[in-house]
């Protein structure tokens, strides 16, 4: 079975393809120009693997949070592909993405941290295990990176962060959390990639099944501007 995933949550358009579980391909493009690199990017992997949208058996898609036009296209785009394809869907959270690509880390509390803008952080909290997938400790919310570090800080044990958010308020979390906050050597490991993303939406697959295509909605986390107005 072909499984292609797309995230266009972060800075970071991302995509991965996978055949019968292996790793056909996988590509990440910087850049806030989602709609057109998330085009590019499929049509990339699908030529490389000569198949076309109508053979694939299943699709991946993160879910956020991140940047509310950048998820909305990511979503969009597979939701509408999986309907008129009639392809299974599956959507897996972006910071839980993040944290599968992890597995330097031990077994030790992840924190992927994505920049939410506006002076906040997406995060939440994972244990890895191996190869099994992360499990959950506290889902994603949206953070003011003070109140996060600190609450991190009270538990005295070691924290892995990763992600945008831990590059914007980096000394923010090295403050509060000294010798006990642990980073990847490689910046690439602050990005979700491609086959990460592929292989988590394989696995909650094979372990949920698919989603609900019609039903099937972003993570956002927090209000967006409109809806703020609209709610006073």
């Amino acid at each position: 079975m072909w499984l292609l995933a797309v995230d266009t949550a972060t800075q970071h358009t991302v995509a991965g393809l996978l055949h019968q579980q292996r790793l056909v391909g996988r590509l990440e493009r910087a850049g806030r120009r989602h709609s057109r690199y998330l085009f590019e990017l499929v049509d990339q992997l699908l030529a490389g693997a000569g198949i076309g949208p109508a053979e694939l058996g299943a699709l991946g898609v993160g879910r956020g949070p991140g940047s509310f036009t950048g998820v909305r296209v990511g979503m969009s785009w597979a939701k509408t592909l999986a309907l008129s394809c009639d392809i299974p869907l599956v959507g897996v959270s972006t910071l839980e993405v993040l944290a599968v690509g992890q597995q330097e880390a031990g077994h030790t509390l992840v924190v992927p941290v994505v920049d939410a803008l506006k002076g906040q952080v997406y995060a939440a909290r994972y244990y890895l295990s191996g190869s099994q997938p992360p499990q959950v400790i506290s889902t994603p919310a949206a953070w003011n990176p003070r109140q996060l570090a600190a609450e991190l800080a009270a538990s005295s044990e070691p924290v892995w962060m990763a992600g945008s958010g831990l590059l914007r308020y980096r000394e923010i979390f090295a403050e509060s959390l000294g010798r006990h906050l642990l980073t990847p050597r490689q910046e690439s490991a602050h990005v979700p990639r491609g086959d990460w993303l592929a292989r988590l939406a394989a696995a909650r697959l094979v372990r949920q099944g698919p989603d609900d295509r019609h039903h099937l909605e972003p993570d956002y986390c927090r209000l967006a501007d409109a809806e703020l107005v609209r709610s006073r």
